[in-house]
């Protein structure tokens, strides 16, 4: 699939009511300011192709706060309390949308981190809220509601205990599990633990959620 497809079905997905804002002369909430005070980053990336998106979609899409947040604070990683927190550059969304494929299995969310370890973070598009999804299997059967907006989720991470040590080994480095956990794998092991590339997560996780959808759709017939 290639990246304007890709475009075109985010576009049709961020395509919801609400007004235009200038979400680029926006600056960052005090609130938000304060919460990211507390993360232990370090840069990385970019991983993902660098594609700028349309204003105008943003702007419908999402808060100002959160696009205001990317501009400061994307291509970063570390640990915000006792939480790691990967957030992608503004330019990297389209790309790492189209990447995991959320237009087909997860429409109405936008991813725009992870936590370094197999789940997604991604907005519910029209409500604003903050999710937690498996990148395997990708889809809202497993979602979680971690923040009622943005400011609500980054505080939720910085209030949740001391900040951890920053590691500089885990920086562009994602947790792979080899037999993947919805299929039996053991989300325990070490040995089921392996360390793989955001873009080789990207394409092993299509793989998977490939076949747990063909799975899915034998079983229902």
């Amino acid at each position: 699939m290639g990246l304007q497809p890709a475009i075109d079905d985010l576009a049709g997905t961020l395509s919801i009511e609400g007004a235009v804002l200038d979400y680029t002369m926006n600056s960052l909430d005090p609130k938000l300011a304060s919460h990211f005070s507390k993360w232990r980053w370090e840069p990385n990336g970019p991983f993902f192709r660098l594609v700028d998106p349309p204003e105008a979609l943003m702007a419908q899409a999402v808060p100002a706060d959160f696009t205001a947040a990317l501009t400061e604070y994307g291509g970063r990683e570390g640990f915000l309390g006792q939480c790691y927190l990967r957030l992608y550059r503004l330019a990297e969304l389209l790309s790492v949308n189209e990447a995991f494929a959320v237009p087909r299995y997860a429409p109405g969310l936008l991813i725009f981190g992870s936590d370094g370890a197999g789940e997604a973070y991604a907005f519910e598009l029209g409500t604003g809220r903050i999710l937690m999804v498996p990148f395997v299997p990708l889809g809202m059967d497993d979602a979680q509601v971690v923040g009622n907006d943005f400011i609500h989720f980054v505080g939720r991470l910085a209030d949740s205990g001391t900040t951890l040590d920053a590691r500089p080994d885990r920086v562009g480095w994602d947790v792979w599990a080899t037999h993947p956990i919805v299929f039996g794998g053991s989300p325990t092991d070490p040995s089921n633990k392996i360390l793989v590339s955001p873009l080789l997560h990207a394409e092993l996780a299509g793989y998977w959620n490939n076949l747990y959808r063909r799975l899915v759709e034998h079983r229902e017939r």
